[in-house]
């Protein structure tokens, strides 16, 4: 306690004198004591905190009497009460952005603030957040009408989300918040946040920017460039010297070569990863008078007299036919033509694609081909040949095994509904993600999911509820959705435009990558383990599993720390994931949620974080530990909390 009151003098002192109390070396907010010793004494021992002289130590001697004074008249009236700070916005911080989707360990954070109106007389306050804890703070008085820009540098720690908050303040009150996630990784594979590029007309730099700048918002930090080649037995059309401009896909649209350069070069700028998609097995029909043999091929019969082929639209280009992944033939006719790729664009690799189960298969000699057993020994290959990053889709996880073992940056999954309600419950999304960590241990993955998929054939809007409420299950347990590109994902067909996103969707899903960032090692650290800890309230009804009228609980144990995460299935009306129709209802607001927890481990704090609530900013809550029951209330949830319940070590 004696340390929430000095931190509540200290700003006070502040307030009044404009001193600026961080650390120069450590950049801590506030001090920590051992003991209650003189404060005043303390301060003028701390070198690099405050410098006073005499009369300043006299004043500020007579401020702290006030100060715990007015501290204990609070701490009277809140007492039993949550640390919420409450603020009724003013509307006035518009929108804010980093240079960077990822930095490199040493690189400074460069943001850029702007304002709806003038903030002369007013104040920022920059909290900078590591797993909830507040590590360094900045104080800013804008001058700029319009915007702010300033840096950050923050520490040499690798694989690190911080949270940067954002507190515009006038007389020392709250009027305005906003809060943005900065991610620290040496490389993408580890938090991979994979987005898209579908659309390749002829498009200025001015258009460019502006979609990269907006997935850069959401901390994308890959792209999966979809059906950018020409044909899949030869991507590139021209020579390495000399590519062509322009080429049709498979779909009979005109591919721009200078779109997809300054879409990778863009990219580039702010740390993104560019992956060239295609197949590993597809061949069009003009194949065969290009090289391609139908010795190569899979076919449905032990005579090769049917070939496993993709049947398309009349209206496109042609048919694909389906080679066999194991044959060295086509192996080396295809790791050939995608070597010519990455040496006439700047792409970081190969997103390897398939389309599923073909059921029974065979190679031209009639011999039976297990296709998911070839993609371990296809990947290893084109890893040692092309030198470049790769990921494989295991469709329904279709051959997932194989893949984990290959040399992937990560494993991901288009979640297809194959047969009848498979894949398509909240239960099935969570069953995915932890069958794939058991798979290797290392590899996060990312998950293919549609959302308001019947929806897709007609233009209209996506469905906030329906698309919070997947993210915050997918989220929690450690996945990441591949949903943002141009626009929002809808369909297995990516140019598909039909559902855009709403105002609100856009503004919370801001929120949601946040917080996916600043919180995520906690999220989805390798050496996150499963809890056991039992969760009960008198209130609701707490479940272990996704149940419709619970509150489901998951349970996760990071070092010193439990992370229990809380999503709200009161009111849900249905636990299929995909809202295929769009009518998912927003969920019932619940407050004041009593809990209890069992555990021996003597509590130091217990931390609330949601990217419902103050944009994901951390809040303390009071608890009360007695006989190894751990008793708290949980002051909102909506879609989903995260409680971070730290233990002395």
């Amino acid at each position: 306690m004696f340390d929430n009151i000095l931190k509540s003098y200290l700003l006070i002192v502040r307030g009044f004198d404009g001193y600026t109390l961080l650390n120069k070396k450590d950049q801590l907010f506030g001090l920590k004591f051992a003991s209650s010793k003189s404060v005043v004494s303390q301060i003028t021992q701390k070198k690099g905190y405050l410098k006073m002289n005499q009369p300043q130590i006299q004043t500020c001697t007579l401020k702290l009497i006030f100060a715990l004074y007015l501290v204990a008249i609070g701490l009277i009236l809140s007492c039993g009460k949550n640390s919420i700070q409450e603020y009724r916005s003013a509307n006035i911080l518009k929108y804010v952005e980093t240079d960077k989707a990822r930095y490199d360990i040493g690189e400074p954070v460069k943001y850029c603030l702007e304002f709806n109106e003038p903030v002369q007389g007013k104040t920022l306050r920059i909290g900078y957040y590591y797993e909830g804890q507040r590590i360094a703070e900045k104080i800013i008085s804008p001058k700029n009408t319009e915007f702010v820009e300033w840096t950050w540098q923050p520490p040499k720690k690798d694989y690190a989300g911080y949270l940067t908050e954002i507190l515009l303040e006038k007389n020392h009150h709250i009027i305005d918040r906003m809060n943005i996630g900065v991610d620290v990784s040496s490389d993408w594979n580890a938090y991979p946040r994979y987005g898209f590029i579908s659309k390749y007309p002829k498009l200025s730099d001015k258009e460019i920017n502006s979609i990269i700048k907006k997935l850069n918002r959401f901390h994308i930090n890959g792209l999966q460039f979809y059906d950018w080649h020409n044909t899949h037995h030869d991507p590139l059309k021209g020579t390495i010297q000399n590519p062509a401009d322009t080429w049709q896909d498979i779909g009979n649209r005109t591919i721009h070569r200078s779109t997809i350069e300054k879409y990778i070069d863009t990219a580039h700028k702010h740390n993104m990863n560019t992956m060239a998609y295609n197949l590993l097995y597809g061949a069009w029909t003009s194949g065969f008078r290009e090289g391609i043999r139908q010795e190569w091929g899979l076919y449905k019969d032990k005579n090769h007299q049917e070939p496993r082929r993709l049947n398309l639209p009349d209206s496109w280009a042609d048919e694909i036919y389906f080679m066999n992944p194991a044959d060295p033939k086509w192996k080396n006719c295809l790791f050939k033509n995608m070597s010519k790729v990455f040496q006439a664009l700047d792409f970081d690799g190969w997103h390897v694609d398939q389309i599923g189960d073909l059921g029974i298969l065979y190679d031209y000699d009639g011999d039976i081909v297990i296709l998911r057993n070839t993609f371990t020994a296809f990947l290893n290959e084109a890893k040692d040949i092309l030198k470049t990053r790769l990921v494989m889709n295991a469709v329904a996880q279709y051959g997932q095994e194989g893949i984990a073992r290959a040399s992937v940056e990560f494993l991901y999954a288009e979640v297809l509904n194959p047969v009848g309600s498979h894949h398509s419950s909240f239960d099935d999304l969570t069953d995915i993600l932890s069958r794939n960590k058991s798979l290797s241990g290392k590899f996060n993955t990312v998950l293919a999911a549609y959302m308001d998929y019947e929806n897709s054939l007609n233009p209209g809007k996506f469905n906030t509820p329906g698309i919070l409420m997947t993210d915050a299950v997918i989220f929690a347990h450690g996945g990441a959705h591949l949903e943002l590109g141009e626009h929002m994902l809808c369909h297995e067909y990516f140019p598909n435009s039909n559902l855009s996103m709403g105002p609100d969707l856009e503004e919370a899903l801001i929120d949601y990558y946040d917080f996916f960032v600043a919180y995520q090692t906690l999220l989805r650290s390798p050496e996150l383990q499963s809890g056991t800890m039992e969760i009960s309230s008198d209130q609701y009804e707490v479940s272990k599993i996704s149940k419709q009228g619970t509150i489901w609980t998951v349970c996760r144990r990071l070092e010193n720390k439990d992370v229990i995460h809380l999503i709200n299935f009161l009111n849900i009306i249905s636990l299929n994931w995909r809202d295929p129709y769009g009518n998912r209802p927003e969920p019932v607001l619940q407050e004041n949620i009593l809990l209890q927890f069992s555990g021996s481990r003597k509590i130091l704090s217990i931390t609330l974080a949601s990217p419902d609530y103050l944009h994901g900013s951390p809040v303390s809550i009071d608890f009360k530990q007695k006989d190894d029951i751990t008793s708290i209330n949980i002051p909102t949830l909506k879609y989903w909390d995260m409680l971070i319940v730290e233990y002395e070590n």
